[in-house]
């Protein structure tokens, strides 16, 4: 089952809401901010906001058990990046369609906030081709730059779900915190 933040406190159209001014905030802070560093980068601001109403630790245990497989894989010698984060996206966003908490792009901002992935933005939706930046990612948000993307589990999520919605595809990452972004994004092509 998957992981969700407790709807007792919002309804959906609340938290529609404040998704949707999140990402607006992220947008401004994008625009004017670029190339800065963000002040307090060990906190993720939206899910902050709506998890301290109850109290839910949950995203501090999926970011735990993000770094728990990366540990985990570097000391048996895997290549964690290219294998189980991605994996265990697939899978993730095929509990996602089969919840019916995805029936349609409209859906995905909510799914990747209700679980605590991260605030999506549809930047350019297209017949081959479609933009999607992550705010607040749980794999990435905060992370000094390493040289490299890191977000392979929302790659995989991402993957699954727009297979499910619209046909084969290949997600690739073109921004990321471990590329020194303050923000992920991912070109989606649709073969």
């Amino acid at each position: 089952m998957l992981a969700l933040l407790s709807e007792r406190s919002l309804s959906r159209e609340e938290l529609e809401l404040r998704i949707r001014s999140a990402v607006s905030r992220w947008r401004r802070i994008v625009e004017l901010n670029l190339g800065r560093e963000i002040a307090d980068k060990s906190r993720r601001p939206f899910f902050e906001l709506v998890i301290a109403r109850d109290g839910v630790e949950s995203l501090d245990i999926m970011k735990t058990l993000i770094g728990s497989l990366r540990e985990g894989a570097e000391e048996i010698g895997a290549d964690f990046e290219a294998s189980i984060p991605y994996l265990a996206g697939v899978r993730y966003g095929e509990k996602m369609v089969g919840m019916g908490l995805v029936k349609s792009l409209d859906d995905l901002p909510y799914a990747f906030a209700v679980t605590g992935v991260g605030l999506v933005d549809v930047v350019v939706e297209k017949l081959d081709r479609m933009v999607v930046r992550i705010f607040e990612c749980v794999s990435c948000y905060g992370q000094e730059a390493v040289g490299k993307t890191m977000c392979y589990f929302e790659m995989g999520i991402l993957r699954s779900v727009l297979k499910h919605l619209y046909g084969e595809n290949r997600v690739i990452e073109r921004r990321c915190w471990g590329l020194g972004n303050q923000f992920c994004e991912f070109v989606v092509l649709y073969q």
